[in-house]
C-alpha cells in the first residue's frame, strides 16, 4: 500500500470506472422513466469505453501453509481446490454437490463429524467467480484429532466422487437451496445481487421460479 503512487490509483480509476464496466440493476415496483433519469443524473458523466479484463487461467499447485496461534485451543484446517467457474453450466450442480456433501447443518460431513462430536465444524462450500471457481473444505477440531478427521473428510469426498448423491439427497438439496433463493430474494440486496451476478456471468435474466 505504501508503495502505491497517487498517479497509479488515478490511472486505475480512469481505466476501470467507465460506462462499459458499470451494471445498473433494479428490481421491484419502479418507474422505468424515472430510473433512466436517475441513471443519467448520477452516471451520465462516466467516461465511455470497456476496460480490458483478461481472464488468466492458472494451473493449481499442491501447497500447504500453516499459521500458529498459541492462544487457540482448536485447529482450523481449510483445503481449496479448483471448481467450475461462474460461467459454467455445471455451477448449479456444483452448488448442489457442495450442499449435499458439506452443508453445515445437514451435509454428509456434518453427520459424520459434527453430529458425532468428533469435530466442532465441518463443511464444504462452492464459490463461483468470473473465469474461476473454488471448492473450500473447512474443518475445526482438537489438534490431536485433525489427522483422523481429515482422513474421514477425504474418504467422504472420494465416496461422493465415485458413487455420487442419492435421489433423496438431490431432492432435499434442491428444496433447501430453492428456499434460500426465495428468502434472499425478499431482501432488495439479495435480489439485486443475483440479478446482476447472473447477467454478468452470461446467464441472462432468470426469475426466482427458474
Amino acid at each position: 500500500i505504501r508503495a502505491l503512487q497517487v498517479d497509479q490509483m488515478r490511472g486505475y480509476f480512469r481505466e476501470q470506472y467507465r460506462a462499459g464496466n458499470i451494471l445498473l440493476t433494479a428490481a421491484g415496483q419502479f418507474d422505468w422513466q424515472e430510473l433512466q433519469e436517475l441513471a443519467q443524473c448520477y452516471c451520465g458523466d462516466c467516461q465511455p469505453g470497456q476496460p480490458d479484463r483478461p481472464q488468466v487461467i492458472r494451473s493449481s499447485q499442491r501447497t500447504a501453509h500453516s499459521l500458529i496461534r498459541e492462544e487457540l485451543n482448536q485447529q482450523h484446517c481449510m483445503e481449496l481446490a479448483p471448481a467450475p467457474p461462474g460461467e459454467s453450466p455445471l455451477r448449479a450442480a456444483a452448488e448442489l454437490a457442495a450442499f449435499i456433501l458439506g452443508d453445515e447443518q445437514a451435509g454428509r460431513l456434518y453427520w459424520e463429524l459434527v453430529d458425532t462430536g468428533a469435530a466442532e465444524s465441518a463443511d464444504v462450500g462452492y464459490h463461483e467467480f468470473a473465469g474461476a471457481g473454488v471448492w473450500s473444505t473447512y474443518l475445526c477440531c482438537p489438534p490431536e484429532e485433525i489427522a483422523e478427521n481429515l482422513a474421514i473428510v477425504h474418504a467422504e469426498c472420494e465416496r461422493f466422487s465415485s458413487t455420487g448423491p442419492t435421489v433423496e439427497e438431490v431432492a432435499r438439496a434442491r428444496t433447501k437451496l430453492a428456499s434460500r433463493i426465495v428468502l434472499s430474494s425478499e431482501r432488495p440486496m439479495g435480489r439485486l445481487t443475483m440479478l446482476a451476478g447472473n447477467w454478468m456471468l452470461g446467464h441472462g435474466y432468470r426469475t426466482v421460479e427458474a
